[in-house]
């Protein structure tokens, strides 16, 4: 299986490129594919599309198109379930409580600043890999 993996504009501008990348690899990922990508403001609201009626979701979009992003292809079985595991629950405070040695407990800020970004389930990353790559 296949699924996307963004390495957030807050944990590139940090340094954190490295530690993530031996994670993925810890965890037993193959990367198939990466490349670095700077979203636009309609790119980063295609890609969140399905937040679109959230009240976070401009804020979340600007934040996306303000630096660049590092974008991987991950190739496991099971990789989408596998990812949302090494990454954690979506809020950073949550993560240190639940999964204390998980990226975004490690190096998340809070939920929107929160280092990395996992496809949900396996239908979503193939669209997310569709759009990016």
């Amino acid at each position: 299986e296949l699924t996307l993996a963004l390495i957030k504009p807050d944990a590139l501008k940090a340094g954190y490129e490295r530690e993530i990348r031996y994670t993925m690899q810890a965890h037993g990922f193959v990367i198939v594919h990466e490349s670095q990508i700077q979203f636009t403001n309609v790119r980063a609201a295609l890609f969140y599309d399905h937040h679109q009626d959230k009240p976070w979701f401009e804020k979340l979009t600007r934040y996306m198109s303000s630096a660049p992003v590092h974008a991987f292809v991950l190739g496991k079985v099971r990789a989408a379930r596998s990812w949302n595991v090494a990454i954690g629950p979506t809020d950073p405070e949550q993560a240190r409580k639940e999964s204390p040695l998980s990226l975004r407990a490690r190096f998340g800020k809070d939920i929107l600043r929160n280092a990395v970004h996992g496809s949900f389930n396996a239908a979503r990353a193939r669209h997310e890999i569709k759009l990016l790559f």
